[in-house]
């Protein structure tokens, strides 16, 4: 048991230690760009200085493991094994929502489903629910029917959505490979 708790330990502190990813694609950016600027550089502390910005704890979010969780990725063995002839739509479906930046990029790229192959082996879906997905939901059917379960609709203009007051339009740095901020109602917008 004793073995057990250390290498929990261990891992863990491997795990923090593990750079975020930094890579662009035609629609999304990794969460490693946005830890560029978004960091505990007096960006977003509490009222003591404790840094509290999102990609201080990122890696030990649920929405950062979202891909990676044993549990989540059993079950869908699980619903694939019992509807083997449903396989593809199964984890295509599962995706939407556990690894959203690569299915939204395949389904942008002409592919009609995303599977569970293709997410190991595709940085886009290894980074979960990252900022950019979130932060690029258009806010057009936001909170409605039509956008529940991984139905959202996503920005293709690389237009970022947020909630700060004073950045209503603002360049982005160019590693981001975004061109505006603006304000809005958003799915990022209701994030810290």
């Amino acid at each position: 048991m004793k073995q057990l708790f250390f290498l929990l330990i261990l891992t863990s502190v491997l795990i923090a230690q593990t750079p975020l990813p930094s890579f662009n694609s035609s629609m999304f950016t990794a969460s490693g760009n946005c830890a560029m600027c978004h960091t505990g550089t007096a960006t977003v502390l509490t009222h003591n200085g404790v840094d509290v910005s999102p990609p201080t704890h990122w890696r030990s979010t649920m929405m950062a493991n979202s891909s990676k969780d044993p549990l989540w990725q059993a079950m869908v063995s699980e619903e694939t094994h019992e509807f083997p002839a449903m396989k593809d739509a199964i984890e295509n479906i599962c995706t939407r929502c556990h690894a959203p930046m690569g299915n939204t990029q395949a389904k942008h790229d002409g592919l009609t489903n995303y599977t569970l192959e293709m997410m190991r082996n595709d940085p886009l879906g290894k980074d979960g629910i990252s900022c950019t997905l979130c932060h690029q939901i258009d806010p057009a059917n936001l909170g409605m029917a039509q956008s529940y379960s991984g139905n959202y609709k996503i920005d293709t203009t690389r237009i970022i959505y947020g909630p700060c007051e004073q950045f209503r339009i603002v360049r982005y740095m160019p590693h981001t490979f975004y061109s505006l901020f603006r304000l809005q109602q958003s799915a990022g917008g209701n994030f810290p």
